[in-house]
Formats: C-alpha cells, sequence, structure tokens
C-alpha cells in the first residue's frame, strides 16, 4: 500500500507558501530588511545559518534561546556565532574541517552548530552515552582533532592519546580550559566570507544511529533545511511564528536538529534544559508559557504520572512526541490529563521524518504513528519489492526524488536498489483508512540461523505430536483401561475437593487448626509476599495490617499505568 501521492512540484511549492502565510512566517517587510536577508540567503544558502541571521533581522530583540544561564537574542546570538567562527578558524578549523561536539541541550550546542554552518565545517554530534572507547573510535573514524564538550563530559575523551584540542562548552565552576565564551569574546565580529560550497543548502552534521549489528555507527543528517518541507511539517502540527519551544528531546539526535530547524524557520524562542527531569519540564512549561513542546515517550510518561501543574498549562497546545516508539496507552492517558494536544513524530536518523499522527489519529488508533506529510511517500512492500495490502506487515520506504542516498553498509536503513527508494530499517503495516503503524525493526526479523533453530524446533514438535498419534493406535482393550484409570482420577479430585468445602462451612471448633501467628517474638518474619501467615513462622500480630487479599496485597504497581 502506498500512502501519499507523488507530488506535483509547483503545487506543493504554492501549498507551502500558503502554510507559511497563515502561520506567519511569510509576511510583508521594510524593503532594507528584504535587501538584508538576500544578502544572507546569498552567503548562507538555506542553512542552520541563514535561519539566525533572518531572526537577526526580523526579530533582532526577540530571545533565541534560554537556558539555564538565561536568554540570548536572535541579534546576540548572531554577533556571537559569527565571532566563534572566527576563533575556531583562527585555531585551524576551515571549510570542510571536522569539529566533534559533546555537549548536552544548551545555548553553546546551538552556538556551535551555527559557527560550524557559517564555516562550512563537518560537526560530529557525540552523545553522552557512548563509552570513551566509541568516542575514541569516531573521532578516529572521521579524523577528528578539535571537540567541544561540557566540562563534566571533558573526562571522556582520549586527549593524551589524541593530542585533541578541547574547548569548554559548559561549566558551572572556574576552570583554566579555554571556554566558547572566552573564545567568543577575544574574537572578531568580521562577517564570515560566502562558504565556497554555496551550492550546498544542507549543513554538514554526521549524528549517530544504531547499526544493524546492535552498534552505534555515524550517519550523514536527513534534516531537510528547505522552507518546502518544513511546511508540510506545519500543516500537520499547529506550529506558528514567534513559538516559545520547549526543547526536552536530545538536540544531538536527528529528533532535537529537525525539531530546531522547524523552530528557526518561525522566530520560535527555544527554550533548553540541560538535564530535563519531570519536574524542570513542568515548571519551564509553566513559568515561560510554552505553547509547544518536543519531549521523548518516557518524558511524556513521567508527565502523565506527576499530571499537570496547578492552574494547568492553558498556553501548551502542542506536543510531539520523538525518539522512540509512542505506546498506545500513553496516548490515551496524555491525552486524559493534558487535552488532544499530543502528536507522534515518526523518523529514522537517516531519513529524517517519515509521518505524523495528529491528535484525532491518536484518538482513533492510539498506536499509530499517522500518515506522511505532504511530498513525502511511504510505501509497504515485502521482500521482493510487492506493494502490500492493508494489515499486511512489510519493510516501510520512503520514495521519491531525493530519497536514494546510499548509507553506510552496518546501518540499518538501507537505500533500495530501486532508485529513489529507501528502507527506513522497520517493519509495518497501513490499515485499511491509510494510518501507518510500526510493527517492529529491521533488527527484529530472525537471522538464518534463528530460523534454523526454529525449523527444527517445529520440527521436534511435529515429531511429538506424532508420538501422541501412535498412542491412539494401541489395542483397544489397553486404551480403554487407560480411559477409566483417567476417568478414576477425575472423580476422586472431585470428591476431594467436595470434602474441603464440607470443611469451610463446618463449625469453627470442627475445622482443622491453623498455624499460630500471635506467638513467639514481635516483629519475627512470618508471612508470605502476601500477607498469609506461614506454619511453623509464629510472628507478632499487626494491628495496622489491611486485609492481605486486598489490592495491595504485596504486588507492585504497574510502572507503565493503567491502558
Amino acid at each position: 500500500m502506498t500512502a501519499q501521492d507523488p507530488p506535483n512540484s509547483v503545487w506543493s511549492a504554492l501549498h507551502g507558501i500558503r502554510t507559511l502565510i497563515d502561520n506567519g512566517v511569510l509576511r510583508p517587510m521594510r524593503p532594507d530588511r528584504l535587501v538584508r536577508l538576500l544578502a544572507a540567503l546569498w552567503r548562507w544558502n538555506t542553512s542552520l545559518a541563514l535561519g539566525f541571521a533572518t531572526g537577526a533581522v526580523r526579530h533582532p530583540d526577540r530571545p533565541a534561546v534560554i537556558d539555564e544561564h538565561g536568554a540570548v537574542s536572535y541579534a546576540e546570538l548572531n554577533d556571537r556565532t559569527t565571532r566563534l567562527a572566527n576563533g575556531l578558524a583562527d585555531l585551524g578549523i576551515r571549510e570542510g574541517s571536522w569539529l566533534g561536539v559533546l555537549c548536552g541541550n544548551h545555548r553553546a550546542l546551538v552556538e556551535t552548530l551555527v559557527a560550524g554552518s557559517k564555516l562550512g565545517a563537518n560537526i560530529l554530534l557525540l552523545t553522552n552515552n557512548l563509552s570513551p572507547a566509541e568516542i575514541t573510535r569516531f573521532l578516529d573514524t572521521h579524523q577528528v582533532d578539535t571537540v567541544i564538550a561540557d566540562h563534566d563530559l571533558a573526562p571522556r575523551l582520549p586527549v593524551d592519546e589524541r593530542g585533541l584540542t578541547v574547548l569548554t562548552a559548559w561549566t558551572e565552576r572556574t576552570t583554566s580550559a579555554t571556554t566558547i565564551d572566552q573564545l567568543i569574546l577575544d574574537s572578531e565580529p568580521t562577517p564570515r566570507p560566502r562558504r565556497q560550497r554555496s551550492d550546498q543548502s544542507d549543513d554538514s552534521v554526521v549524528m549517530l544511529t544504531s547499526s544493524s549489528h546492535g552498534l552505534a555507527t555515524s550517519v550523514p543528517s536527513r534534516t531537510p533545511s528547505r522552507i518546502t518541507p518544513a511546511a508540510t511539517v506545519f500543516g500537520r502540527i499547529p506550529l506558528a511564528a514567534g513559538e516559545r519551544t520547549l526543547m526536552a528531546a536530545p538536540l544531538s539526535h536527528t529528533w532535537g536538529m529537525s525539531a530546531l530547524h522547524l523552530t528557526v524557520v518561525l522566530g520560535a524562542t527555544l527554550i533548553l534544559l540541560r538535564e530535563p527531569t519531570t519536574e524542570s519540564i513542568l515548571t519551564a512549561l509553566k513559568r515561560y508559557r510554552c505553547t509547544s513542546m518536543f519531549a521523548r515517550p518516557d518524558m511524556l510518561r513521567g508527565l502523565v504520572d506527576a499530571g499537570p501543574p496547578e492552574g494547568g498549562l492553558p498556553a501548551l497546545r502542542a506536543v510531539v512526541s520523538t525518539g522512540g516508539q509512542l505506546p498506545g496507552d500513553l496516548a490515551a492517558r496524555f491525552r486524559n490529563h493534558f487535552g488532544p494536544v499530543l502528536h507522534n513524530l515518526y523518523g529514522t536518523t537517516e531519513l529524517s521524518w517519515v509521518s505524523i499522527a495528529t491528535p484525532a489519529d491518536l484518538r482513533r488508533a492510539p498506536g499509530t504513528v499517522g500518515r506522511p506529510p505532504r511530498d513525502i511517500q511511504v510505501t509497504v512492500r515485502d521482500e521482493s519489492g510487492r506493494l502490500l495490502p492493508p494489515d499486511e506487515t512489510g519493510q516501510i520506504f520512503v520514495e521519491g526524488a531525493g530519497w536514494d542516498r546510499g548509507f553506510d553498509e552496518n546501518s540499518v536503513a538501507q537505500s533500495s536498489e530501486q532508485p529513489g527508494r529507501a528502507f527506513t530499517g522497520d517493519l509495518g503495516h497501513f490499515d485499511a483508512t491509510g494510518l501507518l503503524f510500526v510493527d517492529g525493526s529491521k533488527r527484529d526479523v530472525p537471522s538464518a540461523e534463528e530460523r534454523r533453530k526454529s525449523k527444527e524446533r517445529r520440527q521436534g514438535d511435529r515429531r511429538k505430536g506424532d508420538r501422541r498419534k501412535v498412542d491412539l493406535g494401541r489395542p483397544e482393550g489397553e486404551r480403554r483401561r487407560g480411559e477409566r484409570r483417567q476417568g478414576e482420577r477425575r472423580q476422586g479430585d472431585r470428591r476431594q475437593s467436595d470434602r474441603e468445602r464440607r470443611t469451610d462451612r463446618s463449625r469453627p471448633e470442627e475445622r482443622p487448626a491453623q498455624p499460630d501467628c500471635t506467638a513467639g517474638p514481635p516483629g519475627e518474619a512470618d508471612r508470605d509476599s502476601t500477607g498469609t501467615c506461614l506454619p511453623g513462622q509464629p510472628t507478632s500480630p499487626d494491628p495496622d495490617r489491611d486485609d492481605p487479599t486486598g489490592p495491595t496485597g504485596g504486588s507492585e504497581p504497574d510502572q507503565h499505568g493503567p491502558g
């Protein structure tokens, strides 16, 4: 089955422009500002640097980023990133050079991405869940000599082994290391020249993803930087110009990077939490009156368990779940607590967003990932490439021009032999209404060895079944004697059950003696996990104990909550 017909480029462009007008992104402006915008477009093309340069022209005083260190406006961030780019250039970072980044969610990470975009440098985004050995492997693979890292994450870097140049991005104490802020203060605000690769729209950002062997591997970010793809998302998620967006999802992952590009197009204020918790997320949502939020499903579950703050969150109108599969019960519970604001964004590191489920989709089918946005075509095919009908599970492909870029051979997502077709690495199906469901991943498909063992188990089960069939071929007299013995055993079981019921209805003095649970020193262990007294293990009475057979009878609560 196919979702979304192949797009018409002219109609798609017109529809995208209309969407951006409705969302307040495109509106009339003064001629002098328009000239400055055209100059920025000529210098940066449709890159991340253009987005913040545009914000500096259109709304210079609007906060671009708010983190634990305070707020920085679009004009300030544009100036700081120019200085940072010049400072990195003095350290030897040129167009095409590699720059490693190991940071949490804060302004220095955003400034590094924008400065790298202005330089035309290649950015390797490392994550804080990598081991030192994995970090070393990636640095060696991409020949990275300079890394910008948070102070508490820097010890993971192989500084002595490789002679790395390490710049500190975030620190909460004084340090003798070179910091980003110091580099910015010591550098000139001279505008950077036009990048030589000016015809390349996408910034060169390499992110990490899981491989087909379960190991981390690096792949180029496929976050679309053009205006039209962003408009397709705005058509499904009610994001508007001037949003106040809480970014709880990590920017070092594709979901956070996609959200960063979307919010820049909107001229939004990005609220960042370096170590987001349920309490800090709820506090930030209420304090800054956030209108939208990007978060992982595990973060949403924490919000559901805590419940909305006093007075609610009336400004919040869009919550986007990214970075993991959204369980159907969680979607329903979130709607009950916070209203119909939840959207489910499905995609991969290699392909960026693929489909979006709206609140209406999640109400109709809580486990769905929705439908692809305009200009994105999704198909479900079998191993031979044949389109599958609804409700039949197969491989999920993204199709159309520009989706046939090759991937690392160990990557979960793989380019197909067919031009313009890329496998997401996931298995799924469409229902009869065209909603997409993800049923598993490529790694869930059994290997040849696993299929062989499964086949042997099935053959063994069949042999056992054959032996049971042989029993039916016993002589008639022997088979009947066996049936009589089984009938006698069943009759004896019924008699025993009747005696137990009669004993339970007898007078107390006629009942069998029960173990004494009142004798013995106080506090001795004596009951099982349900609170039942155990024979031969006396204990002191507990007058405050509730009925042990009640709902709290020793079992732990379900961490996932009701459906």
